[in-house]
């Protein structure tokens, strides 16, 4: 995942940049730096790892980006420089306002907007209606280098922090971790404000052109992610920005070697064991609908042990969290000496044995996952799953540019959305606070959110010690209903789609046996009687699983919490390497 960096002292601040990225990233990724020099701005890039200051320069301020080096965004000509990051839904409305074609990058068509506008104004004027037209999840850094004493910074939904040391030393990040570690005072940027800071000041900027001071708070005033899985599902929107960026810009994670043994699939064998289980069901529906193929979902610690036949132009798909997983590494294994040899991995991990294992592999980069369970890596793989039925469908002639076109369009929104969804965090602890003591809960979905809620159940099970069961909503008809009442309440996953109806249905079973229905929907519900609504962000189609998840994954932690469960370190559950462990690394 990118990150941004923005800093400026009285003093030579590239000496600085040496210590603070390498701290923050694996010295394999790579870095962009523009800073000034005698001569003017210069630049610098290559791998964090052999970043050293450059020779006989000194400057005073420094813009670097780095990750993973496709998704570096900087751009600049002789009056201005940006940093940006993330994903903007109307990415080709703004191309075309500029003559650009619609895969330019974000960092380079903000510096054309940006010009383009302040032609007849002022940068900051500029800025302030530039603002006003962009929709999407991302944050840009800028400097005028006539007056390079100050940057000017935005969030719309990306997480921006900005610090101070000691009055010296100024920098933004998205960073909090390294903006606690070098800053005395930090102010977290809120979305959709206009920031100026430097030397001289910071400020809020607003539309009539008045300009507020900041009030910054000491680190440890700014609070922390009390468990690792919570600061982690907060994580996601960002993660899903860096990966639907990379989309956006053309930049298809699908390489031209994988793309030709699409061509030729007829069927997709999905292996996978516990959360990556349920992305593989998910994604199952998307490899049937866009893909148009058969498709045959495998638990690994069971495949391998049976007498299958899969044919011959089969494409296997293993999917690894830690690329070390030992029963899925052995399903892949015995899938070779089937004499399947199209295979792709699927992994958080780059390096990993999956990678090295399988023809392909597709990365999430999602970041170490510290925390037990797996929320943003769950995330992420639907998310690369997503990426890759549409590649399919497009490598088999199903799919048109029009189609194709939609389907970024909804990428696009889809981090936004996630960032609403937790919005509604107090709404979703008001609801485990009062289910976390029940015995046994339902989850229900239709469709492809039935794997949704059989995720959902997972994470109540590993988060809360709770037992709950996942179902599709029209199976608990058949057997299940017996065990309603009023003491067993049931969560419901249910869009408004075209299985709203027959969801709904589902649910009317259920409250006329007397059941309590907690439903997640992106529907205009009305509360009634023993049924509550908390209403998540609609618009999304293929996507909306994504959303439902992270509601869910919300209710799980809150539930643990409510029961008092140590979260980062649950009993009898520990990340394991072997399939012979009480449990796998997913």
């Amino acid at each position: 995942m990118p990150e941004l960096t923005a800093l400026c002292a009285a003093h030579d601040i590239l000496p600085a940049v040496a210590d603070l990225l390498p701290k923050q990233a694996a010295p394999d990724r790579h870095y962009a730096l523009q800073f000034a020099s005698a001569a003017g701005t210069g630049s610098q890039s290559g791998t964090l790892a052999s970043y050293a200051p450059p020779a006989g320069v000194r400057s005073l301020w420094a813009m670097a980006v780095h990750g993973s080096a496709p998704q570096l965004q900087q751009a600049s000509d002789n009056t201005l420089v940006i940093n940006a990051i993330g994903v903007l839904e109307n990415h080709a409305e703004q191309a075309s306002n500029c003559g650009l074609p619609p895969d330019t990058p974000l960092a380079a068509l903000l510096l054309a907007r940006l010009n383009a506008l302040r032609a007849d104004r002022s940068l900051t004027e500029a800025l302030l209606q530039l603002r006003q037209q962009l929709h999407g999840y991302l944050a840009f850094i800028v400097l005028e280098t006539q007056a390079a004493d100050q940057f000017f910074i935005c969030s719309l939904g990306w997480p921006l922090y900005l610090g101070i040391r000691n009055r010296d030393l100024h920098i933004c990040t998205t960073e909090l971790a390294l903006a606690r570690d070098i800053a005395d005072q930090i102010h977290t940027v809120q979305s959709g404000v206009l920031l100026r800071f430097g030397p001289h000041g910071s400020a809020s900027l607003h539309g009539d052109g008045s300009e507020h001071p900041l009030i910054l708070l000491a680190p440890a005033q700014l609070g922390k992610f009390p468990h690792f899985m919570l600061e982690e599902i907060y994580a996601q929107p960002a993660i899903l920005a860096a990966l639907a960026a990379r989309s956006q810009q053309g930049l298809s994670p699908v390489s031209p070697a994988l793309r030709s043994d699409l061509a030729h699939v007829t069927h997709v064998l999905l292996l996978a064991c516990g959360s990556s289980f349920h992305s593989a069901q998910v994604a199952s529906y998307w490899l049937e609908s866009l893909g148009g193929v058969t498709v045959q979902v495998e638990l690994t610690s069971e495949y391998r042990y049976r007498d299958s036949l899969p044919p011959p132009q089969t494409l296997v798909i293993a999917i690894s969290q830690s690329g070390e997983t030992a029963d899925t590494l052995a399903s892949l294994r015995h899938t070779q000496a089937q004499g399947l040899s199209a295979s792709v991995a699927i992994t958080n991990t780059p390096g990993s044995s999956i990678t090295r294992l399988a023809r392909h592999h597709l990365l999430t980069l999602a970041g170490l996952e510290r925390a037990i369970f797996s929320t943003k890596t769950f995330t992420a793989q639907l998310l690369m799953l997503y990426q890759l039925a549409l590649a399919l469908g497009e490598a088999r002639g199903r799919l048109g540019p029009e189609r194709l076109a939609l389907a970024k369009q909804e990428m696009a929104r889809l981090p936004a959305l996630v960032n609403a969804t937790l919005q509604l965090a107090p709404q979703i602890r008001e609801w485990a606070q009062q289910l976390a003591q029940r015995h046994s809960l339902f989850v229900i979905g239709r469709n492809m959110h039935y794997p949704v809620a059989m995720e959902g159940a997972f994470k109540l099970k590993e988060v809360a010690y709770l037992h709950a069961e996942g179902y599709p909503a029209g199976e608990l008809k058949h057997g299940p209903i017996t065990m309603v009442d009023s003491t067993l309440p049931v969560i419901a996953c249910l869009p408004w789609n075209n299985h709203a109806e027959k969801a709904l249905a589902n649910l009317q079973e259920v409250r006329a046996r007397n059941g309590e229905i907690f439903a997640f929907s992106d529907a205009a519900l009305a509360p009634v009687e023993r049924l509550h609504v908390i209403r998540v962000p609609g618009g999304l189609n293929d996507l909306s699983p994504i959303i439902y998840t992270v509601a869910l994954q919300l209710f799980a932690y809150y539930c643990g919490v409510a029961r008092g469960n140590n979260i980062d370190t649950p009993r009898n559950l520990a990340k394991s390497l072997s399939s012979d462990q009480p449990s796998g690394q997913r």
